[in-house]
């Protein structure tokens, strides 16, 4: 099998020649667009960077057992012994063949006279921990773990340390049917959401294959409604009455007035209910996309 690599600073990563996308890129364009919306761009990479030091700090007590300065370290030492974590792997690179992504923690949790797990776990230092997104993030993760290795996932948890404070908090595990119904939307660059209500008889792929379809048709309606405005001018400027593109015959229309009827003056006059009447309507159903 061809090697991996990441380039740390383009966050990329590759197969070969093949550029891979991340768990996280595909979490920000299916399910998380808006994740970050609002926060300053200063405040975000500062943010990023004081992470990034915490996480090394992390990374180098794991693999060395050397001690470092921060209380985010030292917290997570605590969490470590309380929680009976062991044999941790940090910083561990998984993929496939169509997505890749970098683990904080692989390890074993449980002590002596208790069933011991495998878990899965993320080290965030936000303001505040977003268990959904730990959720789907850990999710993705055991995923490919899991459908690259003989290792089982059994619990995932977010590791928050945030200054003096702390905590390790289980999230909830997605099935891996959601994990492709996911990565699916992505390959075919369509938003998803798990929040709202769902068809139960079209398949999941189906509805996201539809999306794509009205994606794609308003495209191209907005081209067809440029292209058709350049023809107008140009017949008009020409004084063109009819042309043929290909199998296409189209026809001018000069300006003209057109008379209808002022609803709002006959309700106003009292004869709208008398020149009305009800009709049977068949049901349908009524598509728009979202900006």
């Amino acid at each position: 099998m061809e090697k991996i690599t990441f380039n740390k600073e383009k966050h990329e990563y590759k197969l070969g020649d093949k550029v891979l996308p991340s768990v996280t890129q595909i979490l920000e364009s299916t399910l998380f667009e808006k994740k970050y919306e609002g926060v300053n761009d200063e405040v975000l990479m500062s943010a990023a960077k004081r992470g990034e030091y915490i996480h090394k700090e992390i990374e180098t007590y794991i693999k060395t057992g050397g001690i470092g300065f921060t209380n985010e370290l030292l917290n997570f030492i605590d969490i470590k012994e309380t929680y009976k974590l062991k044999d941790l792997k940090s910083e561990t690179l998984v993929y496939t063949d169509k997505m890749a992504g970098t683990i904080d923690i692989i390890g074993v949790k449980g002590g002596r006279g208790q069933k011991k797990k495998n878990i899965l776990a993320d080290i965030k230092t936000t303001y505040k921990l977003d268990k959904e997104y730990v959720s789907w993030q850990l999710s993705f993760y055991a995923y490919i773990l899991e459908h690259t290795s003989d290792i089982k996932i059994d619990e995932l948890y977010g590791i928050w340390l945030r200054e003096d404070k702390s905590s390790f908090v289980k999230v909830e595990r997605k099935s891996d049917s959601q994990i492709e119904e996911v990565l699916h939307a992505y390959e075919n660059g369509v938003k998803i959401d798990f929040n709202t209500t769902t068809l139960q008889t079209i398949p999941q792929e189906t509805q996201i294959d539809f999306c794509g379809y009205m994606e794609q048709i308003k495209a191209m309606e907005e081209k067809t409604k440029a292209i058709k405005e350049a023809i107008l001018k140009e017949m008009e400027e020409r004084g063109l009455q009819k042309i043929e593109i290909g199998n296409i015959s189209i026809t001018y229309k000069a300006p003209s007035t057109k008379t209808s009827i002022d609803t709002a003056k006959l309700k106003e006059d009292g004869l709208y209910e008398q020149y009305t009447k009800t009709s049977n309507v068949k049901s349908s159903i009524t598509i728009k996309i979202k900006e």
